[in-house]
């Protein structure tokens, strides 16, 4: 299967490191062009450092409803369509649930769902002016099947799925389709990291210990990687998956089977 993005152009929000810097080299890779979203000032000047006009970086706090919408229409004024949008940016909050406070509730909800509510928002005009458009947005196995201690995460990746079937009934219409992506447990990333040291402390149990738990509950016998993902969302976004759309697509080594 020989999948390209030749002349696509690529938004992918949180695109600068983790899976979605995966997800950015992918599509890259493969001939698309990427425009990168993300608040790391570091990461954005790596991505920018490369000096290739088909991958670029915007430093934006994804929050910033604003801010964002001003640089899609950037990115549409320069380029005069978007055909793909990666809503991958995320955050975890790892805590019982009677300690969660309002600003952390509100942060949570704010990073994984508003912005890619209002991302999508705003790129859909374009695409429907194209009557074309890929709509991937990353939920998590804790988007399928709730989680102890992610009771805010769970509440926005959940979210994620329904908002991604309600736009794939809406949006069919115009020949855009809207699909989810639901990773388990993706080592190399940032969040893996400060969710497992969470966990550690809340459980009481060794990193060792916790790794070997996530490994023996998968029937793959691993933990993933962020390119397991990449290549999903690579095959989702690409001319062979144009008639799927509304789905969740479990890439979790078989942890989900629904």
């Amino acid at each position: 299967m020989n999948i390209s993005f030749k002349n696509n152009i690529v938004i992918v929000t949180g695109g600068a490191s983790g899976i979605g810097k995966s997800i950015s080299d992918n599509f890259h890779q493969r001939g698309g062009i990427v425009l990168v979203l993300d608040n790391d000032q570091n990461k954005v000047n790596i991505i920018n450092n490369y000096n290739d006009d088909s991958f670029k970086a915007y430093l934006v706090d994804l929050t910033n409803i604003q801010k964002v919408i001003f640089i899609i229409n950037e990115i549409h004024n320069e380029y005069n369509k978007i055909d793909i949008l990666v809503n991958n940016v995320g955050l975890n909050l790892i805590e019982r649930f009677e300690d969660v406070d309002e600003n952390s509730f509100d942060i949570v909800l704010d990073v994984n769902l508003k912005s890619a509510f209002f991302c999508t928002q705003e790129v859909v005009k374009y695409m429907i002016l194209k009557k074309f458009g890929k709509i991937i947005n990353i939920s998590s196995q804790a988007g399928i099947t709730g989680q102890p201690y992610m009771s805010t995460y769970c509440a926005a990746k959940f979210a994620i799925i329904g908002f991604t079937q309600a736009l794939a009934l809406e949006l069919g219409q115009y020949n855009i389709t809207v699909n989810s992506i639901c990773p388990g447990d993706v080592k190399d990333t940032k969040m893996h990291d400060i969710t497992a040291k969470r966990l550690t402390e809340i459980l009481n149990i060794s990193k060792k210990q916790l790794v070997n738990n996530s490994i023996n509950k998968c029937p793959l016998s691993r933990l993933q990687v962020p390119q397991d993902v990449s290549n999903s969302v690579m095959y989702i976004a690409s001319e062979y998956a144009n008639f799927i759309t509304g789905e969740a697509l479990n890439v979790s080594g078989g942890l989900e089977f629904h």
